[in-house]
């Protein structure tokens, strides 16, 4: 049995932590000047570290991490992000390619790139009619996407996907 790499059981422990939703543990993975940045969208610090995992466990996300690449103090993997909505609809979660750069044995950036055109496509036949019918069927849903990140912004996808099927019996949610 081969020994796993300190980071990538950093990693795993992490991921765990959300997956639990504890969101205070998992945060804890993190410098406290750590920066997580969504391809373009920078979260910097403890609280809007918070934050975003608050927004996390409002839409019920899970998080697996997977194929990594140690490089020093560097590990590439691909990051699978899950929602409620996403189990709801009946889709897998979106994924995307990630690096994560330690400090120590703490994670000080977390780099997640834009998922790639036929990650988008694969998801757009179920999501797209989604959201085209939440922008006219409930705008309010869709303006609370739209704030801070935050548990109730988070929650609002959940809401959408709910309403949607609620709206929507007729949809093949699971197949």
């Amino acid at each position: 049995m081969t020994q796993q790499h300190p980071l990538i059981s950093q990693i795993l422990a992490y991921q765990e932590a959300c997956n639990r939703f504890d969101m205070q543990k998992a945060v804890t993975y993190f410098t406290d000047d750590g920066v997580i940045d969504v391809h373009g969208q920078i979260f910097a610090g403890r609280k809007q570290l918070v934050d975003l995992h608050d927004y996390d466990t409002g839409c019920g996300a899970l998080v697996y991490l997977s194929e990594f690449q140690v490089e020093e103090n560097r590990v590439r993997c691909l990051f699978v992000y899950e929602s409620q909505a996403d189990r709801l609809l009946g889709i897998s979660g979106l994924a995307r390619w990630s690096t994560l750069t330690f400090r120590g044995d703490l994670a000080e950036r977390w780099d997640i790139e834009a998922p790639t055109p036929e990650e988008v496509q694969r998801r757009r036949p179920v999501m797209g009619p989604v959201f085209a019918w939440a922008r006219d069927a409930r705008p309010d849903l869709m303006a609370r996407l739209e704030g801070e990140a935050s548990y109730e912004t988070g929650h609002a996808l959940t809401e959408i996907a709910e309403a949607y099927l609620a709206a929507h019996p007729q949809a093949n949610a699971h197949p």
